[in-house]
């Protein structure tokens, strides 16, 4: 996680594109939370960002269209550039490699200590874009302060409960883009793949309440592939089975 670019991310305006409707763009406050997600996963360059157009959508709770609307306003706005990425084993497409292209004041750099307490809030921080954007200065606002712990005493109750973690399953879902070649080293078939992809779906979107939320849906589909196939490999008759079968059928013929 990289505070520099998340601080960067936070300060920076998303135009609205001319011919949004038109063109499939997102609105600006959909590619503003989808820059956030990205700076959170970016290097503190604001490089090195993998995450599948599924994975922005789990965090997002955008819907894939919306990530992918966002994704492209963000492009356009100069705000990011992507490189498309395949993969070895069969050439098919994979996540791109997206970098960030807000650049934090030099004096912010990986090995500098995130600001604390006061100096959080009066802290200052100079971004700019490829857009032409006019660099600019604008007070760091603080996202998350620290929750007190302390009893109030006129009601005499703790503090609040969080909120529940996590996101349910979207209800456009489908398999990573990972989802064959992953399912092929544990030695899944393309057509079992798809099978236990329709089950998953089906069986988390009917999930009620904390259930059915998650942190991370490419990890929980990643788990239910690697149990799918040790239920297919449970199911699978063995070589030795095979030939006591195929003697006793010849025996039986005799």
């Amino acid at each position: 996680m990289s505070w520099q670019a998340s601080r960067a991310a936070a300060l920076h305006h998303i135009p609205q594109h001319p011919q949004a409707g038109a063109e499939g763009f997102s609105s600006p406050a959909a590619a503003k939370a989808v820059l956030m997600v990205l700076a959170e996963a970016a290097r503190p360059d604001g490089t090195g960002v993998t995450l599948s157009v599924d994975t922005i959508a789990s965090r997002t709770q955008l819907s894939r269209r919306a990530v992918i609307g966002a994704l492209k306003l963000l492009e356009w706005a100069g705000v990011i550039s992507r490189e498309r990425r395949f993969r070895t084993s069969d050439g098919g497409r994979t996540s791109d490699e997206i970098a960030l292209k807000l650049e934090v004041r030099p004096d912010a750099g990986a090995d500098a200590a995130p600001p604390q307490g006061a100096d959080a809030a009066r802290g200052q921080v100079q971004i700019s874009s490829d857009a032409g954007a006019a660099s600019a200065l604008a007070p760091v606002h603080v996202l998350h302060p620290k929750r007190s712990n302390r009893t109030d005493i006129g009601t005499g109750r703790g503090p609040a409960r969080a909120e529940p973690r996590g996101t349910r399953l979207p209800t456009d879902w489908t398999p990573p883009d990972d989802a064959y070649e992953f399912g092929a080293s544990l030695g899944l078939t393309a057509a079992v793949v798809e099978l236990e992809a329709s089950k998953f779906r089906d069986y988390w979107g009917a999930q009620p309440g904390a259930k059915g939320r998650k942190l991370d849906w490419e990890a929980t589909w990643r788990n239910w592939s690697r149990r799918a196939a040790e239920d297919h490999a449970r199911r699978r008759p063995s070589a030795a089975s095979g030939a006591l079968f195929a003697a006793m059928a010849v025996a039986r013929d005799d």
